[in-house]
């Protein structure tokens, strides 16, 4: 995997694509601002001489996890506790 851009995490957050430059400046500044916070937790990490991100090792499982969890309903966690 290449990893993911800014652009990229923007298309699958918004959807529709920006009229102005006003709106698309906006939405690059809101999704750089969470990948800044992400970064700064260890959740994602930089590839060095691009402007894309990647996964960190340490927080695969942790995401694994929320993510099962998001897709599990209440019944089946319950099932398993």
């Amino acid at each position: 995997m290449n990893g993911f851009r800014n652009r990229d995490l923007q298309a699958l957050l918004y959807g529709l694509p920006t009229t102005g430059i006003q709106h698309r400046w906006r939405r690059s500044v809101t999704v750089s601002r969470k990948l800044r916070v992400l970064r700064a937790h260890g959740v994602i990490r930089k590839v060095p001489r691009t402007h894309r991100y990647h996964v960190s090792e340490t927080a695969l499982p942790t995401l694994a996890t929320l993510l099962i969890a998001a897709r599990s309903t209440i019944n089946q966690l319950d099932k398993v506790a």
